[in-house]
């Protein structure tokens, strides 16, 4: 098992940076199941006579083995059976370069995720203010218009959004949002898994299968309880995120801002 943890952030950034498919076979990847390989294993890590022999062979010199440029997403399976296996030096030098020509979009992609969902957490926190009455409605339109910026980059790595009673969004009309915030997630193909382990104050305990769940509950402080817990939760970020900025960029034409101009491209 990786020693290595991933955020929700880097996982989607690596999956859409190899356009969902597997490094090694080019096969389709299910989001809530793939791996992440480390090319070179990390296990080098704690053999270093090794990790330099290896070097040396490859011609290589100072290399991050947790870096971007070592790791690959990939099968489960495929993972599992490569395990410790340094493979033959051309196949490693045509992965690492496969890895190495994605480093630049991996990063672009980790920065425009954390906007993504920085702008989605932002878009709760001023319904909030604006139902408490800590802002006005005029203040709350010039922050969306102040950081509307890049919307369009951001919305281009939502993953399809697939709900546990085989609803498939891919084109969300506006006055669906509110019916797709209390539909039980879909995630992938765990079949067997119907919502998401979180875990508060206290070690308090809660148990969440839609949008609105997990918004409340992540608003109340809550976060998932375990690894397997944390990649469940990307596909609540993905989906959660792309609804709270459709549904601020419905304001308008609810005249809840009428001098507010939509956030979303048309």
């Amino acid at each position: 098992m990786s020693k290595q943890q991933f955020s929700v952030i880097e996982r989607e950034a690596i999956f859409v940076a190899y356009g969902k498919k597997c490094a090694y076979t080019r096969e389709p990847l299910d989001f809530g199941t793939f791996h992440i390989d480390h090319i070179l294993p990390e296990s080098l890590s704690d053999d270093p006579v090794r990790f330099e022999e290896i070097k040396a062979q490859l011609n290589i010199g100072e290399f991050n083995l947790s870096g971007f440029g070592n790791l690959v997403p990939c099968k489960p399976e495929i993972n599992l059976q490569k395990g410790h296996l340094v493979l033959e030096p051309a196949h490693v030098h045509y992965f690492l370069g496969i890895a190495a020509s994605k480093i630049t979009t991996i990063e672009n992609n980790i920065a425009l995720i954390a906007a993504r969902n920085a702008k989605g957490k932002a878009l709760i926190l001023l319904q909030r203010c604006l139902d408490n009455g800590q802002l006005t409605v005029k203040e709350v339109a010039a922050l969306l218009d102040k950081y509307q910026d890049n919307t369009e980059e951001i919305f281009n790595l939502i993953v399809n959004m697939r709900f546990a009673d085989t609803t498939e969004v891919s084109v969300i009309s506006k006055s669906d949002i509110e019916g797709l915030k209390d539909l039980p997630m879909k995630f992938g193909r765990n079949d067997h898994i119907d919502g998401l382990n979180l875990v508060g104050k206290n070690e308090v305990r809660r148990y969440v299968r839609t949008c609105r769940q997990y918004i409340d509950a992540v608003m109340a402080g809550f976060c998932p309880a375990c690894g397997f817990d944390i990649k469940i939760a990307a596909y609540f970020e993905h989906y959660c995120g792309l609804l709270v900025a459709l549904e601020a960029a419905t304001i308008p034409t609810q005249a809840i801002f009428p001098h507010h101009t939509s956030v979303l491209p048309t």
